[in-house]
């Protein structure tokens, strides 16, 4: 059987480094922040009973949550949700610290307004640089 792990939070909260971390543990595919050109991929992976870590920001929202259930439900997939607590001054400050001149605090502040930890999630720390 497919497996989708959804990773979310807000950007800068370790997203990428958990998911790249997980597919390599796991022995699964890892999506980063997939747009509508990497959908048919995965949904073949799927098809084929294929596994994968997806790490998302845009599932900080309840709606977006119940659309990726149904999307994973129609390839019957098992679904488990990995979330970053709602802790946008850490994730501001993970950007601002990685200056790879990407303008995401606008971002922030409208994700972490709407965000949603799914109850029964793994719910983690945001990544904060070893000292």
């Amino acid at each position: 059987m497919s497996r989708v792990t959804f990773v979310v939070g807000l950007p800068g909260s370790g997203k990428s480094k958990l998911g790249r971390r997980l597919a390599e543990e796991r022995n699964l595919k890892f999506i980063d922040d997939p747009n509508v050109n990497d959908m048919p991929a995965i949904e073949r992976g799927l098809q084929n009973g294929e596994s994968f870590v997806i790490a998302d920001p845009h599932l900080c929202r309840k709606v977006e949550q119940e659309y990726a259930l149904q999307w994973a439900a129609k390839f019957g997939a098992e679904v488990e949700w990995v979330f970053f607590e709602n802790d946008p001054e850490q994730a501001r400050a993970n950007v601002t610290a990685r200056n790879d001149g990407r303008a995401v605090d606008d971002t922030i502040v409208l994700q972490s307004r709407e965000y949603h930890i799914r109850e029964g999630s793994v719910v983690l720390p945001v990544w904060r640089p070893k000292k």
